[in-house]
């Protein structure tokens, strides 16, 4: 039996339902937890020594209490036998957490949601089908979507939204109630065709689509390039999607359904109140957001203990773990650049803040601290610019939040991280036809560098106006003599001293027993009362008028008084 021709007949028996009732949408929420995802939250102390792996799951799965199934197809698929050995020592933690850290290296991972635990190839996991109500995002959307389409307003190379990918699922038509209208055109096609009659398994213009469900297209895009799952219509294998007016059905893992639960509710709680984040992690669960917090609030406080050097990891255990924080170590992409995680050093020093000692001392050894899936890693720097986070940045007070291409160029140049359509690899910033919304995914480093520099874009220096020089005026004084007139041109600056009088290059200029002097008005007032002053005590000294009389204290009398 065609697999192809089984998916689309039961999305069509699905939504003939959803037309007739029988199927109730429900408002978007995480898939709920089982017994087995439960029992796999216990945690335990695993000192696994070259033990084979079909024995390492089965301890796992006795320790939590619940059945399991190994995929044999899935080890011959990826070269990985029942007895492959498995080396790993971790203190108390949760089993799904060893878990991962025993299968994801083998590229195995594990279903929990269908049956008993089930151990499988990363591409072989059970998809399922979730119906998401997204009405309320939609209707704060709609008045945000920019007029451009949305094939239309990409920075990737190829003209798409992805990058070149080809188009974001199947996006079908079902507003006539008919069978669906499956839309396979790339991303960066422009298709002009006359209006046509809808019929079954007819392929509609992408415009056309668009027109009917922007938003609704919108979120879909953004689902696809912001989870971890395959997609059929961009990898050939993987899940699927489907709109319709406020609603999306999902064909795809758990895991995937989880990852777009937390893009669709953190993308609504920040429209909600825009004004009130300037910017919001949009794969991050309330889970993964009350840990990140956690750690920064240890991390914020300064170090108290006495200057000294001692292994990381104990202090890890005694200001991190002690604190109910775990960050877990990558040891597989350590052995691979040959770093030895049990002699990596933190220095301590009192008064210091501990975030700096810490990543201090990740940088000593070439390491950097990642969050991935909910936990914090320590791994290696090229493992940490493999690790993509999706940031969505309020841009709507910035004058060029309209121009995404020029935000996007100035984001390229200004931070360090590769960008997918500049070097072929990296991060990338997508325009997501939401006004005042920009939408990047990229390593943490570069995402904090993007915070900071759009906080520059936000608050631009003010650089102080140079005020205005006071008009100068031209005046000549005459003196007696030369010997004056040339006394006075080199001690008249010091006399005329004040902070808003310079005294510029050739502004004063001797002319026999003139002075021809460039000056404010100010300065030439000043000037006037000393050069008068001047002239006053050469009239007197030369006899030319004596001085006023004034009263003797010893005879009462008035006395002359000389020079």
């Amino acid at each position: 039996m065609n697999p192809h021709l089984f998916r689309t007949v039961g999305f069509g028996l699905a939504w003939m339902m959803f037309a007739t009732n029988t199927l109730t949408a429900v408002e978007v929420r995480p898939p709920l937890e089982n017994k087995i995802t439960q029992a796999l939250k216990k945690r335990l102390a695993v000192n696994f020594q070259a033990v084979p792996l079909a024995d390492a799951i089965k301890h796992l799965a006795t320790e939590a209490g619940v059945p399991y199934r190994l995929d044999l197809r899935t080890y011959e698929e990826n070269a990985v036998k029942s007895d492959t050995p498995v080396t790993l020592q971790r203190d108390e933690q949760e089993i799904a957490e060893t878990l991962c850290e025993i299968l994801n290296p083998l590229g195995l991972s594990y279903d929990p949601h269908n049956g008993p635990l089930t151990v499988m190839d990363f591409n072989d996991q059970i998809l399922c089908s979730r119906f998401f109500d997204v009405s309320r995002l939609v209707e704060l959307i709609k008045p945000r979507l920019t007029t451009e389409p949305i094939v239309d307003s990409s920075f990737h190379p190829g003209g798409g939204f992805a990058g070149g990918r080809g188009f974001f699922g199947a996006i079908h038509d079902h507003a006539d109630q008919q069978s669906e209208h499956m839309v396979g055109l790339s991303a960066g096609d422009r298709v002009v065709q006359p209006p046509i009659e809808r019929k079954a398994g007819f392929r509609v213009p992408l415009k056309d689509v668009q027109h009917r469900f922007p938003a609704e297209h919108c979120l879909m895009a953004l689902i696809q390039e912001n989870t971890s799952g395959q997609w059929e219509e961009i990898d050939m294998v993987g899940g699927t999607m489907t709109a319709s007016p406020g609603r999306i059905l999902m064909r795809q893992t758990n895991k995937v359904q989880q990852e777009a639960f937390d893009v669709l509710s953190n993308l609504e709680m920040m429209l909600t109140d825009l004004s009130k984040y300037p910017r919001l992690r949009l794969g991050e669960s309330e889970e993964a957001r009350r840990v990140r917090a956690a750690l920064d609030h240890i991390l914020d406080t300064v170090s108290d203990a006495p200057a000294a050097t001692m292994s990381l990891q104990k202090w890890m255990d005694q200001n991190v773990r002690a604190n109910g924080v775990t960050i877990r170590v990558d040891q597989y992409s350590l052995d691979d650049e040959a770093i030895n995680w049990n002699e990596v050093k933190i220095t301590l020093a009192p008064g210091e803040s501990r975030r700096k000692l810490f990543v201090d001392a990740l940088d000593q050894a070439h390491l950097s601290l990642v969050f991935f899936n909910g936990r914090f890693v320590i791994t290696s720097l090229a493992k940490a610019d493999e690790a993509l986070s999706t940031m969505a940045y309020n841009v709507s007070h910035l004058p060029e939040a309209g121009d995404f291409d020029w935000l996007a160029e100035f984001l390229y140049q200004n931070t360090s991280g590769q960008w997918e359509p500049v070097d072929g690899v990296g991060g990338t910033a997508t325009n997501c036809g939401i006004a005042g919304l920009l939408i990047v995914r990229q390593t943490e480093k570069v995402l904090e560098e993007i915070a900071e520099k759009l906080d520059d874009l936000r608050h631009p220096l003010e650089i102080p106006a140079k005020p205005l020089e006071p008009a100068r005026t031209q005046s000549i004084y005459a003196l007696p003599d030369v010997v004056m007139a040339t006394d006075l041109q080199t001690v008249l600056p010091r006399l005329v001293d004040l902070p808003q009088i310079t005294w510029p290059e050739s502004s004063i200029q001797r002319v026999g027993s003139l002075l021809v002097i460039q000056q404010t008005e100010v300065a030439h007032r000043r000037i006037e009362t000393v050069v008068e002053a001047l002239l006053k005590a050469h009239k007197i000294s030369a006899g030319i008028e004596s001085t006023p009389p004034v009263a003797s204290p010893e005879t009462g009398t008035e006395a002359a008084h000389k020079p």
